[in-house]
C-alpha cells in the first residue's frame, strides 16, 4: 500500500476558522483522488482500546505509528502556514507525554512532582534535602 495524506479544506458559513479534513489514500489504486480514498484520519488514536474508528481497525496497533508516518509526509509537502500548523498539532496529539514530570527551579533537573493544596513542587527532592541539611 502506498498511502499518502490528502487534505481537504472546508468553508463553512459562519466567521469561524476553515476546517480541514485530513483523509488516507492509497495511490497504487488510482492517482485521481475520490478512487483511492481508504478511511478518514481521526482526531484522536487509541491502538491499545477497542478500535472505534475505521482507521484503527484497518491497522490495528500500528496505527499510531502509521499516522505518524502521514502526518510527517503531509509535512514535508508544501501546504500554507495555517494547514502546517493544524499538522504540527496533531502530530503534539500523536506524542505521548509524561505525565507529573517538571523541571526543578534550582538545578533544572526533570522530576516527578507532587501536587498540594495551594500548588504543585517546584524543586526536587535533591535540593530539598540539602536546602534542609544546611540549616
Amino acid at each position: 500500500m502506498n498511502l499518502r495524506l490528502h487534505i481537504t479544506q472546508k468553508e463553512t458559513k459562519d466567521y469561524l476558522l476553515a476546517q480541514r479534513r485530513f483523509t488516507v489514500v492509497d495511490l497504487d489504486m488510482s492517482k485521481d483522488y475520490p478512487q483511492p480514498f481508504v478511511c478518514i484520519l481521526p482526531i484522536n488514536i487509541k491502538a491499545g482500546i477497542k478500535s472505534s474508528n475505521i482507521f484503527e481497525g484497518l491497522f490495528g496497533t500500528d496505527s499510531i505509528k502509521i499516522a505518524k508516518q502521514l502526518l510527517e509526509k503531509g509535512l514535508k509537502s508544501k501546504y500554507d502556514l495555517e494547514t502546517t500548523r493544524v499538522i504540527r498539532d496533531r502530530l503534539k496529539q500523536l506524542t505521548p507525554r509524561p505525565k507529573n514530570i517538571a523541571k526543578c527551579i534550582n538545578c533544572s533537573k526533570d522530576f516527578e512532582y507532587r501536587t498540594y493544596r495551594f500548588g504543585r513542587q517546584k524543586t526536587c527532592n535533591d535540593c530539598l534535602t540539602q536546602r534542609a541539611t544546611r540549616y
